[in-house]
């Protein structure tokens, strides 16, 4: 039998002991990220400045989404 590897009660177990879903979050984001600045640039060339704004946020969020499954799969933060 497998050791129960989750958290306690109704809380999920941490991120950093699932290693394969940070690699598919990381990939997710990655893509994600790029399709979106695409998207901004794209949307800039045909003077759309407010979904080019859009855009740029949410390609402000994902990166930020792929810094911290990267730095979680790297070992998480030193203390």
């Amino acid at each position: 039998m497998k050791p129960y590897i989750g958290g306690s009660g109704n809380r999920p177990a941490p991120l950093s002991e699932h290693p394969k879903q940070n690699k598919v979050l990381l990939v997710i984001n990655i893509v994600l990220c790029l399709a979106s600045i695409g998207l901004a640039v794209g949307y800039y060339c045909y003077s759309d400045y407010e979904l080019t704004v859009c855009m740029l946020l949410v390609a402000l969020v994902t990166g930020y989404n792929v810094f911290m499954a990267w730095r979680t799969l790297r070992g998480g933060r030193k203390k």
